[in-house]
């Protein structure tokens, strides 16, 4: 990890992955600032503070669970989040410079519908369109 600070710092640990850039485990009882100094952590047994009703995944669990969930369509993925997904995946996202690295801004079909407006209760039928609505 990279932090800074008078050490020992405290943390709480409990089911952090901790890896480098090369995916090597790294210990998690130091950490480098950014100026190459090694400070010792002081882990807590208990986490400081914790959101009423968050139920915490398990660690291993999560990157698979992000994979599987991520986006506003995780079930009807296009061909560019399906690309970024099977590259996390792998281990083989990285940062691009140009679109044109990955084929170019992508080209989705147009879609339509017909708009089918009330006479009465124009009101109640755009809030309908709201969160959890049409």
């Amino acid at each position: 990890m990279i932090g800074g600070g008078e050490g020992p710092l405290e943390f709480f640990l409990a089911d952090n992955l901790t890896r480098d850039r090369a995916s090597w485990p790294i210990p998690s009882y130091t950490i480098t600032t950014p100026d190459s100094q090694t400070v010792w952590v002081k882990p807590l047994s208990a986490a400081p503070a914790w959101p009423a009703g968050l139920k915490a995944r398990p660690a291993a669990e999560v990157k698979e669970f992000v994979l599987k969930n991520a986006g506003a369509r995780p079930w009807g993925r296009d061909e560019v989040d399906q690309r970024i997904v099977g590259q996390v995946r792998e281990g083989k996202g990285r940062i691009i410079d140009s679109q044109e690295e990955v084929g170019g801004y992508p080209h989705p079909a147009m879609t339509t519908r017909k708009l089918d407006v009330p006479a009465t209760g124009v009101d109640e039928w755009l809030a309908g369109f709201g969160a959890g609505g049409k």
